[in-house]
């Protein structure tokens, strides 16, 4: 039993020894922390979300422009129906104003021909009077006949002088009575001319009211079509202005994280850019390589490998910019050779460059050597690979003695280191 009982606190002991023991090793290990900031890989792939974000939103700016284009006949189509419209409004303005000049024209002729009528009715008026005073005179004074004023005749003098008056008072009847048969035609003429020309006139002020509707119909489509187009106007910009809201959002954020990475390949660049220099200070850099079945030689004995191909920060300007070539640090009038055979086809002063010389390869290839202190080849010479083409210098826009050297292929900058050996 005893023994049972020190096998326990024996176990008991060691358990307690084991815990303690591991809670000192985790005080003691640090543990793997989760870094807060994002990886290079993750900055990347952020940004190639956004890339394709964006893209997705141009090929949407594009089909709305494209839309924009399809549509454009239909807002031309558009434009020409309101064109239309709006010279028939002016055209209907035009009869309108004829048609006010005919009715004026209408209600002169009318008040005219009222007039007309007026006289002619107050004459026939007056003669039917007289003839009815003349009938009324002839019943007062007997029935006066033809012979009663032959038999009345006291002489034959007097038979002729009352057969005169006969006549006369016979005349004048009769001239009274065309005189009110003509009046009258007259005056029925006149009404039925007078008729006429009141139908007319209804007729005009008639068409005149058509033609004020049909004016406000060809508004009201003038309008219609104006609105038409404000509205596909409006449509169109609010969309426009929603997607390039978004683009710009996405190149903000793209921005960002390429300032990001910005940051992240300075820091190698520094960190490259250090350990390329030799502890001592000096040294010597040569060799060759061969790619694509032909080789390629360090054109200068270097000291050390000073600014690679690619994106740097400029020595001079301090922004960061595309380098084009590789620069190799080296004491004035250094020998600088060709990296391969060619033709010189530019020797001379080549802006920031300075002292500059071009090799034409003639298989697609050239190399240029910037920042010369002097040549020694000729312009147009034909090279050997590995002649002194010049020596090393500062001319230009240079902090110092050194190469810098490109090259092209097809017409495009390509990496020399993937093509000098460099160490």
């Amino acid at each position: 039993m005893k023994s049972n009982k020190k096998l326990f606190a024996s176990f008991l002991a060691g358990f307690l020894a084991f815990v303690m023991l591991l809670t000192l090793l985790v005080t003691v290990i640090p543990m793997p922390q989760v870094s807060a900031e994002k990886t290079e890989s993750q900055i990347q792939e952020e940004i190639a979300k956004l890339q394709q974000q964006k893209e997705e939103i141009d090929r949407e700016i594009d089909k709305l422009q494209a839309k924009v284009d399809a549509n454009m006949s239909e807002i031309e189509l558009i434009v020409a129906e309101k064109d239309v419209i709006d010279k028939e409004i002016a055209l209907l303005h035009d009869k309108m104003t004829n048609v006010n000049d005919q009715i004026a024209v209408y209600s002169t002729m009318i008040a005219d021909s009222q007039k007309q009528l007026d006289d002619a009715l107050a004459r026939l008026a007056q003669l039917k009077q007289d003839y009815k005073d003349r009938i009324r005179v002839i019943e007062k004074n007997g029935k006066l006949t033809y012979w009663n004023v032959i038999f009345q005749a006291n002489s034959f003098s007097d038979l002729l002088d009352r057969l005169n008056m006969v006549e006369e008072i016979e005349r004048s009847d009769r001239d009274r009575m065309n005189q009110i048969s003509q009046l009258a035609e007259d005056v029925e003429k006149t009404k039925s001319e007078l008729e006429v020309k009141k139908t007319a006139l209804e007729q005009t002020r008639t068409e005149l009211e058509d033609l004020r509707k049909e004016l406000d119909v060809k508004r009201q489509e003038s309008d219609a079509k104006l609105q038409e187009l404000l509205n596909k106007g409006a449509e169109y910009e609010k969309y426009l202005e929603e997607q390039e809201a978004k683009a710009d959002e996405l190149n903000d954020k793209i921005d960002e994280n390429e300032g990001l990475l910005d940051e992240i390949e300075r820091e190698k660049y520094e960190q490259w850019l250090e350990s390329q220099k030799p502890a001592n200070g000096n040294g010597s850099q040569t060799g060759s390589n061969t790619v694509g079945g032909k080789t390629w030689i360090v054109p200068i004995s270097y000291s050390y490998f000073s600014s690679p191909y690619g994106y740097r920060i400029h020595p001079i300007g301090g922004d960061w910019r595309f380098h084009n070539g590789v620069d190799l640090s080296a004491p004035m009038g250094t020998p600088i050779y060709a990296a391969r055979s060619g033709k010189v086809y530019y020797r001379g002063w080549w802006g920031t460059g300075g002292n500059t010389i071009m090799i034409n390869h003639q298989d697609g290839y050239i190399s240029r050597y910037l920042h010369m202190d002097s040549f020694a080849v000729s312009d147009g010479a034909w090279v050997a690979q590995g002649q002194v083409i010049g020596y090393c210098g500062t001319t230009g826009g240079s902090t110092g003695p050194h190469l810098h050297f490109e090259m092209q292929y097809n017409g495009s900058y390509v990496n020399p280191a993937d093509y000098i050996y460099l160490r």
